[in-house]
């Protein structure tokens, strides 16, 4: 079943959602249990009040089940990261007023805030680390976890990279718009 889904490039959207939800499930398993969740209570509904309509119909809903799950859990896990930003942000700036560089700063928030804050910094700061330029290792951050204000925040990063300036002064006003939206 893995491998048909791959051939249909379902596979890494879906992958990529259950990462999202923070979820050790397979593709093919969240597939073979929304199956399971339309044929068990459809066969029973089936059964029962002899009506291959009303089946279907019952089936076909509870197998949305595993899928709305694996949403639930996504959003309450961007929710938690939402809430953690700005105390990244700050401790991003105190990091690069200490004379940190962005990546040692960057560590600084893996050691010292709350999942999924610092689970999503230790995979940019371990990609940075082992050979991805910072660009698209903040890229990447945000495909992980595509939340506006964390855009906001990376793209204040490139584009700060790119034509200078002071990183601690963009992130401190970029932390305070966080806080205030």
């Amino acid at each position: 079943l893995n491998r048909w889904l791959q051939s249909l490039d379902l596979i890494p959207r879906m992958t990529m959602f259950m990462r999202q939800a923070d979820l050790r499930v397979t593709p093919g398993a969240l597939i073979l249990m929304s199956a399971a969740a339309f044929a068990v209570p459809g066969y029973i509904v089936d059964v029962k009040s002899g009506s291959a309509l009303v089946a279907i119909g019952v089936g076909a809903a509870l197998s949305l089940l595993p899928f709305g799950y694996v949403w639930y859990r996504r959003m309450q896990r961007f929710g938690k990261f939402e809430k953690g930003l700005p105390e990244a942000l700050d401790l991003i700036v105190s990091g690069l007023r200490a004379g940190h560089s962005l990546s040692a700063a960057i560590g600084l928030v893996t050691r010292e805030c709350a999942d999924p804050v610092s689970t999503e910094f230790r995979i940019t700061f371990d990609e940075q680390n082992f050979g991805l330029d910072m660009r698209t290792a903040l890229d990447n951050l945000v495909k992980r976890v595509p939340i506006q204000d964390l855009k906001i925040a990376v793209t204040a990063i490139i584009i700060q990279r790119e034509s200078g300036g002071n990183l601690a002064e963009v992130l401190e006003k970029t932390a305070h718009m966080v806080r205030e939206r």
